[in-house]
């Protein structure tokens, strides 16, 4: 079996909180344009080749990078 990526569409809500790779918080304007992240979804959910299965919610962005 090969590995597949899938584009997503990302609603942040208010709920949503923002940090770095020290757990330090962080705001949405602290986020560089084009910044690798890492997205940690608000509830489990399987990521197909169906568009509606990749609009997800983020509980939490990762600045992976600065």
């Amino acid at each position: 079996m090969s590995d597949v990526g899938y584009s997503c569409s990302v609603q942040i809500t208010e709920k949503t909180t923002f940090r770095n790779q020290n757990r330090e918080k962080l705001n949405v304007e602290d986020f560089p344009k084009e910044s690798m992240v890492q997205v940690i979804l608000a509830e489990p959910r399987t990521i197909s080749q169906n568009e509606r299965s990749r609009e997800v919610e983020a509980k939490e962005i990762i600045l992976m990078s600065e």
